[in-house]
């Protein structure tokens, strides 16, 4: 503390530990974060065109345990038929929406992937399409 007051040492120790928590919670330019997808399970009563069928995965992110179920069958732009790539072991760029029923969440409360319209994600078949339900800490 040579050299500077109380006050200004714990505004130091404040501002350091602040960026310290900001550089675990980075996300990029679309509000994306870094999952890391520890556990995939497919729906073992689904038809062989996998329509309608669901693909149960489980994320891990910044202390959380988040169960969520993915889209296994999803229209792509021009109307390629895409399934689910989301793989245990993998970390994925994918954004959170608090709001699932906001237009920009198309329904989802993440959506993961590179794809965008108009510099939005899109809930096109190029993205992993998400709804969480279940989230523990670790």
């Amino acid at each position: 503390m040579r050299g500077l007051s109380k006050a200004r040492f714990a505004v130091a120790v404040v501002l350091a530990v602040g960026s310290m928590w900001q550089g675990a919670c980075i996300q990029d330019q679309l509000g994306r974060g870094s999952y890391k997808v520890v556990q995939r399970t497919d729906d073992p009563n689904c038809s062989p065109d996998r329509l309608n069928c669901r693909v149960q995965v489980v994320l891990l992110h910044e202390g959380h345990k988040l169960y969520a179920t993915a889209l296994d069958y999803k229209a792509d732009v021009g109307g390629t038929v895409k399934h689910c790539n989301l793989r245990a072991g993998e970390t994925v760029k994918c954004k959170f929406f608090s709001d699932r029923n906001s237009e920009d969440a198309g329904g989802y409360d993440l959506i993961c992937g590179d794809q965008l319209w108009q510099g939005r994600l899109t809930t096109t078949g190029g993205n992993e399409l998400l709804k969480i339900y279940k989230d523990e800490l670790q």
